[in-house]
């Protein structure tokens, strides 16, 4: 697993801030190495709150990705993925009509709860229903999130927040933070991904 890993995972800091050592969780986008990989374990089931199975990826793969796709795996009792909740809201605002998708998929939270969180911050992205409902350690190894997190090396405990981002327009270029976006980050990374999109619209 360890010889994996490194093979799938290149150090991709935009701007080489040292980590952050006060109560957020701050991480660097990194470049995943071998995307495919992790693109096709990201395509496993959720459930819409109405009760509704879906494939994560399939509308993409079937119809097309967009400039850039950002999944992001959050629990609702996390204080890190309340810090930046509100943030990632404002970033879809912004973006999403220049290329930008994202979507929220709730682990160890139970649906009511996490739907609240959702009305709390004012998330306006689509957000699914995870494999795992609870808080629960015994089931948190069984999960694609868990997988996804081993592959990539994350070694903190529940692994809330994590991002995925599938860039490119086809899925070829796929990243990760494993932890809290630096603002500065994201937004460089957004232009640097959308921009011809966004001169083009603006």
């Amino acid at each position: 697993m360890v010889l994996i890993a490194a093979l799938l995972v290149v150090n991709f800091s935009l701007l080489s801030i040292p980590s952050d050592t006060s109560d957020h969780e701050y991480s660097t986008i990194r470049l995943v190495e071998k995307p495919d990989v992790i693109r096709n374990l990201l395509n496993f089931e959720v459930e819409t709150i109405a009760g509704d199975e879906i494939k994560i990826l399939d509308r993409f793969e079937k119809e097309g990705y967009p400039k850039l796709v950002i999944l992001s795996f959050m629990a609702e009792w996390c204080k890190n993925c309340n810090y930046e909740a509100s943030f990632l809201g404002d970033i879809y605002r912004s973006w999403h009509n220049k290329g930008l998708e994202m979507l929220v998929i709730a682990e160890y939270s139970e649906p009511g709860k996490f739907e609240l969180f959702v009305k709390r911050h004012s998330l306006p992205m689509p957000w699914y229903l995870g494999q795992v409902r609870l808080k629960d350690k015994e089931k948190r190894e069984s999960t694609m999130h868990y997988r996804l997190r081993s592959i990539l090396m994350d070694k903190r405990g529940w692994g809330t927040p994590f991002h995925i981002l599938i860039a490119g327009g086809d899925g070829s270029k796929v990243y990760f933070v494993n932890g809290e976006f630096r603002e500065s980050d994201l937004l460089f990374f957004l232009n640097e991904h959308l921009a011809e999109t966004a001169t083009t619209q603006d």
